[in-house]
């Protein structure tokens, strides 16, 4: 799948030893004495964590962790709050710390704090990495702070170019950490619980230990008694370290670099995986299809003329650790809604009703929309701007021998490769209605409408959906958010618009962790009966848009 954005991921292909999972290397955590293998005895042991935060490359650099080199990098685990709550001794924290690993709760994880630890990484390179913890080990509060942009794929990110409403600040919790580049810097999740629990009490021991070691020897002979203090095996604390082994590639690669790598041998082997996946689009009544005799295989007639109007929304969610996910809100959310009302229109309508609309209802799931609006573009691209062509004499039927009861067969490309050429025969796009984010509400029982002015009356219809419990309220923020509207607003240069219901007025909501690991509901409880209602509001303004001229009645 291409995209304007070009992001690749890395892999271990940068590793003598070659394997196509995307979390290839660990952090492995040791201490330095003799069995049992127990975090209240000294050990020779090891564990290993695969959830890591890794390098993602664009077309001007890179994002995400990662190694200086092969090397790994190791060191003491140390807590970091433990360390800064003295004032005092953290104006001369960088000459009394040994080689250590940074240990902080998730809450901390933030811009500032990686800021801090970077910046006092500069000169000695003392930092060997950064471990954060699952708070749900400590008593910490929850704050909803997220580490994507203020203006997410927009304004100084590599998607500003895609996104017509690049610098509205939908995002204002977002300190857009998920945008930084810590080459050098890395980084792992800890997610057992039992596991972090033992990591964050050796941590804070360390720590207490070297602040006390600090103290009565003083700034002078800090650091060389702080590394002997460690590495002591007769001490009452195990010194516990944290070793990585996370190269994702050298600091200057970008995508093109990556994807054109040249080994010495002189053969061309890229180191990198490009982002994507599979979007999903079906069209409610009877399918269109393009057959291998070039016809289309839809009610005995072709779709000249016909139009169509898309209801679509994200299948991805991202987070720094992108083996962790969950995406509740930020996608899980969008997904049952759509999911939901294909199936309120499917079990309320037939087939023949909806064919006999001038105008046709197609649900659409796009893939990589955090990556650049991968998905959505893609396809629109395909469908309509400028829309796809395959290269004469390049097309063959997709089964080979197999066809229908009346004797059509699905159509493929081989070059430009496409597996089926269906979408060729959805007709003109008039609009599109978005979801976005509509399992956390901003306010209660309440939804907004957001367009770019030029919907084909999808926000009035979509407004009419008021009831006497539920709200659906015009947005505020004068600006498209960011989904597949924006990619359609973009690529028809304004001219092809439509609405995006979603949980939230000018701003995200308060209440949720926007591409975070914690977009869990587990942190921030999905409303099933508001993603039910939203639903119910999205398949009645469907049916309303393609029935009776548009007019919502």
């Amino acid at each position: 799948m291409q995209t304007d954005q070009n992001i690749a991921r890395t892999s271990t292909m940068w590793r003598s030893t070659t394997t196509l999972f995307l979390f290839l290397n660990a952090i492995t955590l040791v201490s330095a004495a003799s069995s049992p293998a127990s975090f209240d005895q000294p050990f020779q042991s090891k564990f290993k964590l695969d959830t890591l935060c890794v390098s993602l490359f664009h077309r001007n650099g890179r994002i995400g962790c990662g190694t200086y080199s092969h090397d790994t990098m190791t060191g003491t685990l140390l807590h970091w709050s433990t360390l800064t709550s003295n004032v005092d001794y953290y104006s001369s924290l960088e000459s009394v710390l040994p080689s250590f690993v940074a240990v902080i709760d998730e809450h901390e994880f933030t811009s500032e704090v990686v800021s801090q630890l970077t910046s006092m990484n500069a000169n000695n390179k003392l930092l060997g990495g950064i471990l954060v913890f699952n708070s749900t080990i400590t008593s910490s509060e929850s704050a909803y702070s997220n580490p994507a942009p203020v203006s997410p794929r927009g304004q100084n990110t590599p998607s500003y170019k895609l996104n017509p409403n690049y610098d509205y600040e939908w995002n204002p919790n977002g300190d857009g950490l998920i945008l930084e580049d810590l080459y050098g810097v890395p980084t792992a999740y800890v997610n057992d619980i039992e596991m972090g629990t033992q990591m964050l009490q050796a941590a804070k021991d360390q720590s207490n230990l070297l602040l006390s070691v600090s103290d009565s020897s003083g700034q002078s002979e800090s650091r060389s008694k702080s590394s002997g203090l460690f590495s002591d095996s007769s001490s009452n604390i195990p010194p516990v370290l944290a070793e990585f082994d996370l190269y994702m590639g050298p600091e200057t690669v970008t995508t093109e670099k990556c994807l054109s790598w040249i080994e010495n041998d002189d053969v061309w082997r890229p180191k990198c995986l490009p982002l994507g996946g599979n979007s999903v689009w079906a069209k409610a009544g009877s399918p269109s299809t393009v057959s291998d005799d070039g016809g289309d295989d839809n009610d005995g007639g072709d779709n000249d003329g016909e139009s169509i109007i898309l209801v679509a929304t994200n299948l991805d969610s991202s987070s720094m650790f992108h083996d962790v996910v969950p995406g509740a809100n930020t996608a899980a959310s969008n997904i049952l809604t759509l999911l939901m009302a294909a199936k309120l229109l499917g079990a309320s309508i037939d087939d023949d009703t909806l064919n006999s609309f001038d105008k046709k209802i197609v649900f659409a799931f796009f893939q990589g929309e955090q990556y650049g609006f991968m998905g959505s573009r893609s396809f629109l691209k395909d469908v309509a701007y400028p829309g796809f062509e395959c290269d004469e004499g390049r097309t063959v039927p997709t089964i080979a021998k197999k066809k229908d009861e009346d004797g059509y067969s699905k159509t493929s490309c081989l070059n430009p490769m496409r597996h089926d050429l269906d979408f060729m025969n959805l007709g003109t796009i008039a609009g599109m209605i978005a979801v976005d984010q509509v399992g956390i509400l901003s306010d209660e029982n309440t939804f907004y409408v957001h367009d770019n002015g030029n919907g084909d009356g999808l926000s009035d219809i979509l407004l009419q959906m008021t009831s006497d419990d539920w709200s659906v309220n015009e947005g505020s923020a004068g600006a498209v958010p960011p989904t597949p509207l924006s990619s359609l607003v973009q690529l028809s240069e304004g001219n092809v618009g439509g609405a995006v219901l979603s949980g939230y007025d000018d701003t995200f909501t308060n209440d949720a962790y926007y591409l975070s690991h914690l977009d869990s509901n587990n942190t921030a409880q999905i409303s099933l009966e508001s993603i039910a209602k939203a639903a119910t509001f999205v398949a009645r303004a469907a049916l309303a848009s393609v029935y009776d001229g548009n007019d919502g009645d």
